[in-house]
């Protein structure tokens, strides 16, 4: 039986591999990836709501409007298909998201109850691009929102919203920018560490691995120099053997031998002797006995 809690992880490994053709992503690319998937058919879902329920409206222009932001959901499914980086896509969710909520801000809907979508941005645009390129998009938003919240020509017929409202509105925004960009800082902080560590013990790991390689190339060649001193040993022993036997041989001829001549010497009727360069007598025959007396 399969283990249910893996299930929707393997729904989002397979959403992943499906929308990247290559998905040799970083992990915090595909978690990236994993959250546009699901604001994207989120986003897509939504704008056939609006598009069904406007049917039987005269509003033609904010039909118009749902069925541009359903294309463009889709074409950013398409962009993540196809294209290999998928941060274009992200780019293009980011814009479209506040091209729509800026356009929201300025509707203002019923009693301006529209005005608050626009703090999604900050988080939104940090996640999915950075800390670098997400405040950009996040000080773009701010700038956008301000200008349609302040109108001060009177040029973008914003709706009337309470000018506490307004200030709200921007401070709030300001406040999760601030909340984002600090969290994303921390966390990429940390992730660097994680990677610096991660590389660390790749390399002690493979600077174990060249270790253990000399080692058994060391042990490999010690165990063939012992067998080559062995097989030497072994041919000093023999050689060392056979002179012993040789020696034996030759020290138990030399007895023999000996003991022939003293034979011969003690048995013969004639007066055999020795002496030195001194002229010392230093063997006698026992002959000597019977012809000098």
């Amino acid at each position: 039986m399969a283990d249910v809690t893996t299930a929707p992880k393997e729904r989002a490994d397979f959403l992943t591999n499906f929308f990247v053709p290559k998905p040799n992503l970083h992990i915090e690319d595909e978690s990236r990836l994993r959250f546009c998937l699901i604001f994207t058919f989120v986003a897509i879902a939504v704008f056939t709501g609006f598009i069904i329920l406007n049917l039987d409206t005269v509003s033609q222009f904010r039909t118009f409007l749902n069925i541009c932001g359903l294309m463009s959901q889709i074409l950013i499914l398409a962009i993540l298909r196809i294209h290999r980086n998928p941060k274009i896509a992200f780019r293009m969710s980011v814009a479209i998201l506040l091209i729509y909520f800026l356009f929201l801000l300025k509707i203002g809907g019923v009693h301006g109850s529209r005005i608050m979508w626009i703090l999604i941005v900050p988080m939104y645009s940090l996640f999915l691009l950075g800390k670098n390129e997400g405040l950009v998009w996040y000080l773009l938003g701010f700038l956008g929102a301000t200008l349609i919240l302040v109108d001060p020509a009177g040029i973008l017929s914003t709706y009337p919203y309470e000018s506490v409202w307004k200030f709200r509105v921007l401070v709030m925004y300001i406040l999760l920018g601030t909340i984002a960009y600090i969290f994303e800082s921390v966390r990429r902080r940390f992730q660097d560490i994680m990677e610096n560590n991660q590389r660390n013990l790749v390399s002690e790991v493979e600077r174990r691995g060249r270790v253990e390689v000399e080692l058994n190339q060391y042990r490999d060649h010690l165990e063939e120099l012992v067998k080559q001193r062995t097989s030497e040993l072994k041919e000093a022993n023999t050689l060392l053997r056979n002179e012993i036997d040789e020696r034996s041989r030759a020290e138990k001829a030399l007895k023999i031998s000996e003991e022939k001549f003293r034979s011969l010497v003690e048995t013969s009727s004639d007066w055999i002797w020795e002496v030195d360069a001194n002229g010392v007598y230093t063997y006698a025959s026992p002959q000597v006995r019977n012809l000098r007396g």
